[in-house]
C-alpha cells in the first residue's frame, strides 16, 4: 500500500514538474521550492521503506502528497490567473488603440471653427495613456512570476485609463460637432 502511493505521488510529483518547466516563467519560487521538499520526502519515504518503518514513511508520503498537491494547485492557478489577465490586457488594449485612433481621426475631420481645447486636450491625455500602457506592456517581457502578475495589473489598468480618456474625448468631440452642427443650421436658416 505504501509503494502504491509512493508511486501516485511520485508521478502526481513528475507530472507538476513538468508543468513548473512549460510555465516556469508564470509560477513563483514557491511551487519550486514545495516540489523540492517533496522530492527530499519522497527519498526519504524510500529509505523508511527499507529499514521497514512503514508508519514513518506513510507520514512522510503523507506529507509529500500535501506539498505536491498544494504546489500543483497553486502553479495551475497562478498560470489560470495570468492567462486570464493577459486576455484582458489584449481585448482592452485592442479595443483602447482602436478608439484612440478614431478620436484622434474625427478631432481632426472636425472643422477648425467646431474644434474646442477641452477635446483636444482629452485627446491627447487618452493618447499619453496609451503611449503609457504601451511602455508598460514593453517591460512585461522582463518579468516573472509575481512581478509579472503585478506588471500585468498595472498595464490592464493604463489600457483601461486610456479607454477612460479616449470615452471622454469622444463624447467631447460627439458634443463638439453636434453644437457646430447647430450654429451651422442656424445661421444656414438665418441666410435662406
Amino acid at each position: 500500500n505504501v509503494g502504491k502511493m509512493q508511486e501516485v505521488i511520485s508521478k502526481a510529483l513528475a507530472n507538476a514538474k513538468a508543468f513548473l518547466s512549460k510555465e516556469d516563467r508564470l509560477i513563483d519560487s514557491t511551487v519550486d521550492r514545495d516540489l523540492g521538499n517533496a522530492d527530499v520526502l519522497l527519498a526519504q519515504v524510500a529509505t523508511q521503506i527499507n529499514r521497514r518503518e512503514f508508519l514513518a514513511a506513510q507520514r512522510t508520503l503523507d506529507e509529500a502528497n500535501k506539498l505536491v498537491r498544494t504546489a500543483a494547485s497553486s502553479a495551475n492557478e497562478q498560470a489560470r490567473r495570468l492567462n486570464v489577465l493577459l486576455k484582458d490586457v489584449v481585448a482592452v488594449k485592442d479595443i483602447a488603440v482602436r478608439q484612440v485612433a478614431t478620436a484622434r481621426r474625427e478631432q481632426n475631420a472636425l472643422p477648425a471653427a467646431s474644434r474646442t481645447s477641452e477635446a483636444e486636450s482629452f485627446v491627447r491625455d487618452a493618447e499619453n495613456a496609451l503611449q503609457e500602457a504601451q511602455r508598460a506592456e514593453v517591460n512585461l517581457g522582463r518579468l516573472e512570476d509575481r512581478a509579472l502578475t503585478e506588471g500585468l495589473d498595472r498595464t490592464l489598468n493604463a489600457y483601461r485609463q486610456a479607454k477612460k480618456s479616449v470615452d471622454r474625448a469622444l463624447a467631447q468631440i460627439t458634443e463638439d460637432k453636434r453644437r457646430y452642427d447647430r450654429i451651422y443650421n442656424e445661421v444656414q436658416e438665418c441666410v435662406s
